[in-house]
């Protein structure tokens, strides 16, 4: 488990950080695509403090089926960011 536990704090990290640059990177340009690849971070930061509390406070989630669909979901924002126009 050690090495997941670190991999988690990597993404939690490096999510963390990428949502700060898209928050930025929109509020600077204005563009509705940078929104959902922000938001798709976020859900990255979501799914990582998910793993990290269920490591934490022994919560005993099913974390394969929570990753599964945050994925999902991170996936059809990431389309929708590349789609939009502006």
């Amino acid at each position: 488990m050690f090495p997941n536990d670190i991999l988690a704090g990597m993404i939690l990290v490096v999510s963390l950080i990428l949502t700060i640059v898209g928050l930025v990177a929109y509020r600077r340009y204005r563009m509705r695509g940078i929104i959902f690849s922000s938001v798709a971070f976020l859900i990255f930061l979501f799914e990582s403090l998910i793993y990290v509390f269920n490591i934490f406070f022994n919560l005993h989630l099913d974390i394969l089926f929570w990753t599964l669909l945050l994925n999902l979901v991170i996936l059809f924002i990431l389309y929708f960011s590349i789609s939009v126009k502006g």
